[in-house]
């Protein structure tokens, strides 16, 4: 069974690298209170948006979720570099991946 090039699994690793870390940064900015309202990131739903204390609480109650899939994230990209796996795998790994931090993202 032939591996995997360098060639295609660093750039998926990259990309799956890049919602950890700012999935990551959501999730430490939410949960030390330190998002805006007026600022991009963070939950944006109606109830959110209604005061300053609901965008912090909700920011607070979703931190966990975005970090999880950081750490989701970081863990396959990790995985789609060290496992001796054939592309086909690596792509796959890759895809159910993304889906996966999407998903957690979307739930948060």
């Amino acid at each position: 069974m032939s591996t995997a090039s360098l060639a295609l699994t660093f750039p998926l690793a990259v990309v799956l690298l890049l919602p950890a870390a700012l999935s990551g940064i959501v999730g430490l900015r939410g949960r030390a209170g330190a998002l805006t309202r007026d600022g991009r990131m963070g939950v944006r739903t109606p109830a959110s948006m209604a005061s300053d204390e609901a965008f912090a609480v909700a920011n607070r109650v979703a931190a966990p979720v975005a970090l999880g899939a950081a750490a989701v994230a970081a863990v396959i990209a990790v995985l789609i570099l060290v496992l001796p796996v054939s592309a086909a795998v690596a792509v796959i790994l890759f895809l159910v991946g993304l889906a996966a931090v999407f998903a957690l993202l979307l739930a948060a």
